[in-house]
């Protein structure tokens, strides 16, 4: 954990070049991190495809007007995406999740019957800093343009995470009653009254990608510190400076009044190119193509096939 003296880094950013196609910035990993296609049996397709982050920003408060400018939903790269092949089948044991590559996992989180897909190189870390770049497509990725990147193969609602998504649970904030909160997932079910967006009604299977009170507060302690006294003012909000605190500009601070604060659009992504899932070489596909980028299995298990012909006698007549 960084020393409690450390303070903010600001740097000039605002609306206009934050949205610079050819600019990269720095952002800085507060959930939804390690790697939940392998880690969690629910969501795991969506849970997969980002991180949430923070945007380093001239104006560091998180408040009602500028939050959608410092909090942001960065994809990862797609490579490192799991999907459920052949649809979300409500048994874990069953299960059968795909990567880029078509390999393929078998059964419970951490307890695989069938086990081919490598972890990620990498994993996201909370506090991690990474290089992220504007999504080069016109029309961005949106929740209320349906677009598929919000939408998950499992149409349940979201259960708690069962991998490591706790890391700010180490200080006495979180652990005092809140510690349940880190492990809400960071997505909700979708349900819009809209009548023009019907479809997502009917699928129900599309999903807000969120971030709690709880989960951004600890993020804050676990990165700048406890005793850091800007961290202090956003968990202490309203116990030093009541519901009219001092963070008034731009509609006063985001979870004054919310719990979770609702990520409607993915407009960066992560422009590290050395992510990837490691190969686990201890298998063979069973189909192989020429050419093809298959690792050479450690071992391969030599048999043999017993075969008894037998033959049919045939008498010459006289």
């Amino acid at each position: 954990m960084p020393s409690t003296s450390t303070t903010f880094q600001y740097i000039q950013t605002t609306n206009k070049n934050l949205k610079t196609k050819d600019s990269i910035f720095d952002a800085t990993v507060v959930a939804n991190y390690d790697d939940p296609g392998l880690t969690e049996d629910y969501h795991a397709d969506i849970l997969s495809r980002y991180v949430i982050c923070a945007i380093e920003s001239s104006n560091r408060v998180l408040t009602n007007g500028k939050y959608q400018n410092i909090l942001v939903v960065v994809r990862r790269p797609q490579s490192l995406w799991i999907n459920y092949q052949g649809g979300f089948v409500n048994n874990p044991s069953v299960q059968i999740r795909t990567d880029a590559n078509l390999n393929s996992n078998v059964g419970v989180a951490g307890n695989y019957s069938t086990n081919s897909i490598g972890a990620i190189n990498t994993p996201y870390s909370l506090g991690q800093k990474i290089k992220i770049k504007y999504i080069k497509n016109p029309n961005g990725l949106y929740l209320m343009n349906s677009d598929p990147f919000f939408q998950s193969a499992c149409s349940l609602t979201p259960t708690p995470y069962q991998g490591p998504q706790n890391q700010g649970s180490t200080n006495a904030y979180t652990n005092y009653i809140y510690s349940s909160n880190l492990q809400y997932k960071t997505i909700a079910p979708f349900n819009s009254p809209n009548p023009n967006l019907s479809y997502i009604n009917a699928q129900n299977n599309f999903y807000y990608i969120t971030l709690n009170k709880t989960q951004y507060e600890a993020f804050l302690l676990y990165v700048y510190g406890n005793s850091n006294s800007i961290v202090q003012s956003y968990v202490n909000f309203f116990q030093n400076n009541g519901p009219n605190g001092y963070y008034t500009i731009n509609g006063g601070y985001a979870y004054q009044n919310n719990f979770y604060l609702n990520l409607n659009s993915c407009l960066y992504e992560d422009v590290n190119t050395s992510l990837a899932r490691n190969a686990i070489s201890s298998c063979i596909p069973l189909i192989v193509t020429t050419p093809n980028t298959f690792t050479v299995p450690q071992t391969r298990n030599l048999g043999t096939v017993n075969y008894t012909p037998t033959y049919q006698t045939i008498t010459k007549s006289s």
